[in-house]
């Protein structure tokens, strides 16, 4: 089974861990999560770790944070 490769912050965790199975068995993709900040300024943050490429298929962030992360391509 594939993986997608998800970024996503604290404020959106129980959100995701409940609802990673049924997308899992939807999808027949497994989700590999990893957590940090939306705001830049620690190494786990989800702006620091696309800076040090790491990949990522999708990030999960407030609103303001993901617009500074579009905006900074």
């Amino acid at each position: 089974m594939a993986a997608l490769n998800v970024l996503c912050s604290g404020g959106f965790r129980a959100a995701l861990v409940a609802l990673a199975p049924t997308f899992a068995t939807a999808s027949n993709l497994t989700l590999a999560m990893h957590w940090g900040s939306s705001v830049a300024g620690t190494p786990t943050s989800i702006p620091a770790r696309l800076e040090r490429g790491e990949p990522a298929d999708v990030a999960i962030g407030s609103s303001p944070s993901l617009v500074g992360l579009l905006e900074a391509g």
